[in-house]
């Protein structure tokens, strides 16, 4: 069964934003390796390229543990899967006459889905302008910038 509420704010997007406090860290919480930048071997045609263009930005800005490849890997897919009913709808037309008469064209409601489970999984990485200003990342190794020091002075002088 899944918390209610906001979900949790990972820790390394808190020590990225200097707002991490070191009481409430579990000593036992797992820290995992950097994702893979080259697509699975499943995702073929714009679904590769996207995963590989997303994973380079996500990796550039330590984003992407090895744990979400399959998350960035099923949003690519609907991503694919976009193309593909765009390409369709292109070809045929949004509505199509059956035997019944003219009836929407299924791939209309396909693409309309694959759009919104990409969107979703945009938003969960902070792909998306209205939530990227919820994540506040910046590359490995870069020195924190003055508000980040001063916020630091003051806790450490708490």
């Amino acid at each position: 069964m899944a918390d209610a509420g906001r979900p949790r704010i990972p820790t390394a997007v808190k020590e990225r934003q200097g707002t991490l406090e070191k009481s409430r860290v579990s000593a036992a919480e797992p820290t995992f390796p950097d994702g893979n930048k080259e697509a699975p071997a499943n995702l073929t045609g714009p679904a590769s390229m996207e995963y590989e263009r997303l994973a380079g930005l996500l990796l550039a800005q330590g984003l992407f543990p090895a744990t979400a490849e399959s998350e960035l890997a099923f949003g690519c897919w609907w991503y694919g899967q976009w193309c593909l009913a765009q390409l369709h709808i292109e070809a045929h037309g949004q509505v199509e006459l059956t035997a019944f008469g003219w009836k929407p064209n299924p791939s209309v409601r396909i693409a309309a889905t694959a759009a919104s489970h990409y969107f979703t999984m945009c938003g969960r990485f902070g792909l998306d302008p209205a939530s990227a200003g919820k994540v506040t990342a910046r590359p490995k190794g870069e020195d924190a910038d003055e508000l980040t020091r001063k916020r630091e002075a003051r806790r450490a002088a708490r």
